[in-house]
């Protein structure tokens, strides 16, 4: 999704679902990455048969579901505040804290097959299931539980590889199994035969480095001190 403009590919949506945004979409209005919100409805596109709406026998309220030929011209979000905040009045005449996101097209990164470079345009509302998060977005949050998906680009490492592949996957492996309470209520799926290896192996050197690293107002301090 990140090489994709942050649009999701397939995305399910349904009304009351908790989502989040993929992108800035307005910051002057706080509608910026991460922000949440929960769905309240949609504006169907013209050309989408929506008989079955209004329709109780159609097999779609059996099944549960229903796959759109057509994207939706606005997807209606009820965006979250802050207990004692007003909500904001995005557009005037209509519902305080109310947003509708729109589709929005993106290019891909560069995809190479063969020596040759390929790009795609994808289309979609820029929002994920609120349940759902990217690795950077769990940093500093605490879960209780956590469905980790252990995939990565790339060869499986050895343990004692200083490469920058395996730093990278220690890194984002480690953030995603501290997230939960307990490790029992961790599930991940898609784990390389030496995961266990490589968590025990301990962080890369670069990581252990930028850790010992003074920052903020430590380093602020720190630099008064010798003056």
């Amino acid at each position: 999704m990140i090489r994709c403009g942050r649009l999701p590919g397939l995305l399910g949506l349904h009304k009351q679902q908790h989502v989040r945004c993929t992108k800035k979409v307005c910051p002057a209005l706080g509608l910026v990455q991460e922000t949440a919100g929960v769905v309240e409805g949609f504006s169907f596109d013209d050309r989408e048969d929506t008989t079955w709406l209004d329709d109780k026998d159609d097999p779609a309220w059996e099944r549960g579901w229903v796959l759109l030929k057509y994207l939706p011209r606005g997807v209606h979000v009820r965006i979250k505040v802050e207990d004692g905040e007003e909500p904001v009045q995005f557009v005037d005449g209509e519902e305080a804290g109310l947003w509708t996101f729109t589709p929005e097209a993106a290019s891909s990164d560069k995809i190479m097959l063969d020596g040759q470079a390929y790009h795609f345009t994808r289309a979609n509302v820029p929002l994920y299931s609120g349940n759902d998060a990217t690795t950077n977005s769990l940093q500093g949050s605490t879960k209780n539980y956590v469905i980790a998906d252990a995939t990565y680009p790339g060869d499986v490492v050895d343990a004692d590889d200083e490469s920058p592949g395996r730093g990278r996957f220690w890194n984002h492996m480690y953030v995603k199994v501290s997230r939960v309470k307990r490790m029992e209520r961790l599930l991940i799926l898609n784990a390389p035969s030496n995961l266990r290896e490589i968590m025990e192996a301990g962080p890369p050197a670069d990581t252990v480095t930028e850790m010992r690293r003074p920052r903020g107002p430590l380093c602020a301090l720190r630099s008064r001190l010798r003056t």
